[in-house]
């Protein structure tokens, strides 16, 4: 139990180092992140936050919305001004879909609710399945990436726990664009491979783990 504690927390602190490094080297490198507006300018938090934000709650001169705190807003007021049913449960799936040939939800979004970009996978879900929706619809992915890195610790064989990692990995980068950029979990070619990836890891483990109590009852008796 405590060395799988010291395990965890030594994971934490890497991952957080890896986090502030990589953040300090965007700062450094990506010219609209410091004041100076160049490759190697000087880091400065306060300024790169107060940026991101502006960026974030843009609008057009007609006072459509272009920016992503700006959008969530104006999609959540929308929801809320019709009704609790809807905020909770949305207007429909596939509601702002131009067809199923053409899955391009921005230009109804546009029309309806003066929506220019920066629409993040998270509120065109819950436009269409409300907010409750769309909270289990990523609670769906949490789970299987939790399952996906519980596996990769159990296993000993280094394919699969590669394949774990992986395909767990893939459903984090997954959840965080969807939640924070845009409709990257509504590819249905992307999700089949990364179905088809998690349903080998979850049976590879269930076989693993069968074997192993086959094992252990055997050795009892």
């Amino acid at each position: 139990m405590k060395s799988q504690l010291r395990q965890d927390k030594t994971i934490i602190l890497r991952a957080t180092a890896l986090i502030i490094l990589t953040g300090f080297i965007s700062l450094k490198l990506v010219p609209t992140l410091n004041v100076e507006g160049k490759i190697g300018g000087s880091v400065d938090v306060t300024y790169a936050l107060e940026y991101a934000m502006q960026y974030s709650s843009k609008e057009t001169d007609d006072y459509m919305s272009e920016g992503r705190w700006t959008t969530a807003q104006v999609i959540s007021k929308w929801l809320a001004n019709q009704g609790y049913a809807r905020l909770l449960l949305g207007v429909g799936p596939g509601t702002f879909m131009q067809s199923f040939a053409d899955k391009d939800s921005q230009n109804l979004i546009r029309k309806r609710l003066s929506v220019l970009y920066g629409t993040s996978g998270f509120f065109l879900y819950a436009l269409q399945m409300g907010f409750l929706g769309s909270f289990f619809y990523t609670l769906f992915y949490v789970l299987i990436m939790k399952q996906l890195f519980l596996y990769s610790k159990r296993e000993s064989s280094m394919y699969w726990k590669i394949l774990s990692i992986g395909t767990g990995g893939f459903a984090f980068i997954y959840i965080l664009l969807d939640l924070t950029y845009g409709q990257y979990a509504s590819d249905d070619l992307t999700l089949l491979i990364f179905f088809i990836l998690a349903a080998f890891v979850r049976l590879h483990g269930n076989m693993v783990g069968k074997m192993a109590k086959g094992i252990q009852s055997t050795s009892l008796k």
